[in-house]
């Protein structure tokens, strides 16, 4: 990417409001009043490590030197080697808020502390040296509106106007945490709008299926999953014979009335299976077209995801950059990392998970695909009456969590960021992030009484019939 002539097609305050513009713009200035090196920490998966992309790019256009390391959550261990390495900056992006506690310190050892985050903070501090760049802050919508990525997209404005051609980065970070889902919103739809007017990309409604061919698209279907098609080339290709497509053709070339036909088949398929009709009609979504028209955004953000979670960080960073070699590899860790997701999904279709009596539970060995299975499974196969809970071994001999709710049941009072955080503590681990989606870490012995505990919890949650975070304050 090169920067382009010109402007910005938007300002900090049209895309955010004037209370966020002017934190963005203070911790920018901060970062400029401070000379030396840059310690940058993301999270490895797409919005963490678009995010990270954002970040390099942006530094290097500033003749800044810098160190950026990914990774799966941070907790006291990373919080304490960070601590001694005694950076005099530190910028954390898609990760940070649900930790500040333990980065706290280094801003009272004199560092300056960045946190570009979305998730809900646990703590308000935001002074001279901590900032906390999150539109949670702000009257801004964390879980619909800005994610890491957009985050430090604004971050990178608030350098230069001219970091504007970014966007398309923002926008895959978003897409990656699913934002996208029932069409853009808020400040994320201002970006999208703006980056749009710039010449960046094109948007345009089309069927959310991606492969080689549209039999392809279907059999390896993983989101949307469909019950039924996915994993089965004789039904997929029954189903194309009925609505009338070649089952080579290509899915950006199929004729629209024959396009309809497919997409409504498809969107009754999953309402038949109980999908939530916001995530049925997601067949056919908005897709980010990006230059020259060969990729998407989502194209992008899946490259990112997988080379990321397959523990290739720096292929998923150079992806995000426009390296073609670095494409390529992405793209065969890619359709790896779909196959082991679509596979776990086929197996918890034929095994679903247990359920207590507020949440639905289920083990998975695989640590690469366990939330991207939870996160899909959720909305596609399992009872929609019940939130979810996946364990997976973790490297230390204890346990790590994913939770994943629907935007239904937050609306009847489910917050995962609080209640995988309260859980957690009480037994001794760590945990937070989205209400619709938060992670914890937790010892081996532990979990049982964990399980008892979130279950507990959720209850509470459903039969206050409104967010516990906003109880908390945090909301």
């Amino acid at each position: 990417m090169t920067a382009p002539a010109g402007a910005a097609p938007a300002s900090l305050e049209e895309l955010v409001g004037p209370s966020m513009a002017g934190r963005v713009r203070a911790s920018a200035a901060a970062l400029r009043a401070r000379g030396g090196f840059v310690r940058i920490v993301v999270d490895s998966d797409a919005d963490g490590l678009s995010a990270g992309a954002i970040l390099v790019r942006a530094l290097t256009r500033e003749k800044r030197r810098f160190h950026l390391t990914a990774l799966r959550g941070l907790d006291r261990a990373v919080a304490d080697g960070l601590r001694a390495e005694k950076p005099k900056i530190l910028i954390t992006s898609d990760l940070g808020s649900g930790q500040a506690d333990l980065l706290e310190p280094l801003a009272d050892d004199g560092a300056l502390v960045v946190i570009l985050d979305h998730h809900v903070p646990v703590s308000r501090r935001d002074d001279g040296g901590f900032f906390q760049v999150n539109g949670h802050l702000h009257g801004v919508d964390g879980t619909l509106e800005l994610c890491g990525a957009s985050t430090s997209f604004l971050f990178a404005l608030a350098l230069d106007s001219l970091n504007f051609d970014l966007v398309p980065l923002a926008v895959a970070g978003a897409i990656g945490d699913r934002q996208h889902v029932g069409g853009f919103r808020g400040a994320l739809k201002r970006i999208v709008e703006a980056g749009e007017k710039g010449g960046h990309f094109r948007v345009v409604k089309g069927l959310n299926l991606d492969g080689e061919d549209v039999l392809d698209a279907l059999v390896r279907a993983n989101d949307p999953f469909l019950p039924g098609i996915t994993g089965d080339e004789a039904e997929a290709r029954r189903l194309l014979r009925e609505v009338g497509v070649a089952p080579e053709a290509r899915v950006s070339e199929i004729p629209p009335d024959p396009a309809r036909a497919l997409a409504s088949r498809l969107v009754a398929l999953l309402l038949e299976h109980n999908v939530a009709p916001v995530y049925a009609e997601e067949v056919t979504t908005q897709r980010v077209v990006l230059g020259g028209g060969a990729s998407t955004a989502k194209d992008l953000q899946a490259l990112v995801n997988s080379a990321g979670r397959a523990g290739e960080p720096s292929t998923a960073i150079a992806v995000a950059l426009g390296d073609g070699a670095a494409r390529e590899r992405a793209r065969r860790i890619a359709d790896e990392y779909r196959r082991q997701v679509r596979a776990g999904l086929l197996k918890l279709a034929a095994n679903p998970p247990r359920k207590l009596n507020a949440v639905q539970f289920f083990d998975i060995d695989n640590p690469l695909v366990a939330a991207a299975v939870a996160g899909l499974g959720i909305i596609y196969l399992f009872d929609p009456a019940f939130p979810v809970v996946s364990f997976t071994p973790g490297h230390d001999g204890g346990w790590k969590v994913s939770t994943r709710a629907t935007r239904a049941q937050l609306s009847r009072g489910v917050d995962f960021s609080v209640a995988a955080r309260r859980a957690a503590e009480a037994v001794g681990g760590r945990g937070g992030g989205h209400p619709v989606a938060s992670g914890a870490t937790i010892p081996k012995e532990a979990r049982e009484r964990f399980l008892e505990l979130i279950d507990g919890i959720v209850a509470e949650q459903l039969k206050a019939g409104r967010p516990v975070a906003a109880q908390d304050g945090y909301a």
